[in-house]
């Protein structure tokens, strides 16, 4: 019965993932979240045999189960793990911890069962133990040193996974900003994720916004739905499709501007902007990364706004925004990027350089 319900889901899933191939005019990548907190489900075995009839290529395990590990090697799918938040103050204060930790979960499955990232901690910062926000980043410098010491750093990116909490604003994208009592911890944290070319996480749940507040959000506008009526950002003139779209440039924001206050206080110390999104949910028949659309609305002077998923300057109304693999100078198969591209078969936008610093979208 569970096995039943899995494959319907994942079929659910695969439709999609078609669908986007689809409108696209090319492939697409499936990535599946592999829970287990649940009763009679199938075995991992079963498990890899169904992923792999729907070519799923990326798995995210929330712990480092090796049973699931092991039943995947040799499939060519690529694993982030996790590890979790009872552990992060032991890696902090004991280096040997890590290397342990690396040694059990990590070695014993390469090269058979590509392990790309491990997420250590889940929504740490935005929890109430204080000696977890002191111990996050430490603990993930403790195991990007193990996993230096065994020559893994280029294959095994280190990073967290955040809560959009994190954000000081929900609405709209172009106010967010980090919140003032979270920036000793997350300024430094970008920063390493920077430095290690390592994915920024986010668990972005639009599903969950409409739980909280029925009566104002749409169910429509979190489902994706093309008849869904688009939310406008006076500030940008940017109209938001679907939430996750809102969701996404919160987050891209945020960075933005931190890096911008960096700026202005003497230096930038190089805080990344690559962003990965874990969890968010897909719900309803169209994908949010292929269906919700934003558009453009002109500004006084008869301008553009600031583009969506990167700041792509001057493209036309209509954008879409699919998920693709990061550039080649980010490891393989760690997170995603997004990049718009003009409806159709046409190629990506190119965003102008406006510094040494800015992150180029491919085309």
């Amino acid at each position: 019965m569970a096995l039943r319900h899995l494959f319907a889901v994942a079929v659910a899933v695969a439709a999609l993932a078609l669908d986007v191939a689809a409108a696209s005019g090319g492939s697409a990548a499936l990535g599946v979240n592999y829970g287990q907190v649940a009763d009679n489900l199938p075995s991992p075995q079963a498990a890899a045999v169904l992923l792999r009839a729907l070519n799923a290529t990326k798995v995210k395990l929330y712990d480092a189960d090796a049973r699931v590990l092991s039943a995947f090697a040799g499939s060519g799918v690529d694993f982030t793990v996790g590890l979790p938040d009872n552990m992060v103050p032991r890696l902090a204060s004991d280096p040997s911890a890590a290397a342990a930790w690396v040694r059990t979960n990590i070695l014993p499955h390469l090269p058979a069962t590509s392990i790309t990232a491990v997420i250590v901690g889940n929504e740490v910062l935005t929890g109430s133990d204080a000696t977890m926000l002191r111990s996050l980043l430490p603990a993930m410098q403790s195991l990007h040193a193990a996993l230096a010491a065994c020559n893994l750093t280029s294959r095994v990116a280190v990073t967290t996974a955040h809560s959009l909490a994190v954000l000081s604003s929900s609405f709209p994208p172009s106010s967010a900003a980090f919140r003032h009592d979270l920036l000793p911890y997350i300024t430094p944290l970008l920063a390493f994720l920077a430095k290690t070319g390592s994915p920024f996480i986010v668990n972005a749940y639009p599903y969950f916004a409409y739980k909280a507040d029925p009566g104002t959000v749409d169910l429509d506008y979190v489902l994706f739905e093309p008849s869904a009526a688009a939310v406008v950002d006076s500030a940008t003139g940017l109209r938001y499709g679907n939430m996750l779209h809102a969701q996404l440039d919160r987050g891209r924001r945020a960075r933005r501007d931190l890096r911008r206050q960096l700026r202005a206080g003497g230096g930038d110390p190089g805080v990344g902007d690559r962003v990965a999104v874990a969890g968010g949910r897909r719900r309803g028949r169209r994908h949010a990364a292929e269906r919700g659309q934003v558009q453009r609305e002109p500004d006084a002077a008869g301008g553009a706004g600031e583009g969506h998923a990167g700041g792509a300057r001057g493209a036309a109304a209509g954008v879409r925004v699919r998920p693709v693999q990061r550039g080649p100078e980010a490891r393989a198969g760690v997170g995603a990027a997004l990049r718009p591209v003009q409806a159709g078969r046409h190629a990506g936008i190119r965003r102008q350089r406006q510094g040494a610093d800015d992150q180029r979208l491919e085309g």
